[in-house]
């Protein structure tokens, strides 16, 4: 979302959630805090490998642009989650904070995959 911002692209209100934790509102909640945006949970979802399928057809150019999925959408919450400003503002000092460290902790991470068995 960061390099989407960056880029130049707006991300319309709200952004649709749907499948894995977003079945969970208080995940929602976080992501809509985090995210600074209203969201709102979608019942009914494609699935990630419809999103994969958009994202490679608007990049080769078979649809314009994403707002075909809108009239793939279906069934949609009706509550919206709005977005805690006190929260969004402790995230981004947490966001800070992290994006000191990853540098610095980056290189460890093979080590610790190959410590934990997972390399």
């Amino acid at each position: 979302v960061e390099l989407v911002r960056k880029s130049g692209v707006k991300i319309n209100s709200p952004t649709f959630l749907g499948e894995g934790g977003a079945q969970s509102r208080l995940w929602r909640q976080i992501i809509s805090d985090i995210l600074n945006v209203k969201c709102t949970y979608v019942t009914e979802s494609k699935g990630a490998p419809v999103g994969n399928a958009v994202n490679a057809g608007v990049g080769v150019g078979i649809f314009k642009n994403y707002h075909i999925v809108k009239e793939w959408l279906k069934d949609v919450e009706k509550i919206d989650i709005e977005p805690n400003q006190k929260l969004h503002k402790f995230y981004m000092k947490l966001y800070k904070i992290y994006r000191g460290l990853y540098p610095d902790l980056a290189k460890y991470y093979k080590e610790l995959a190959q410590a934990t068995g997972y390399l």
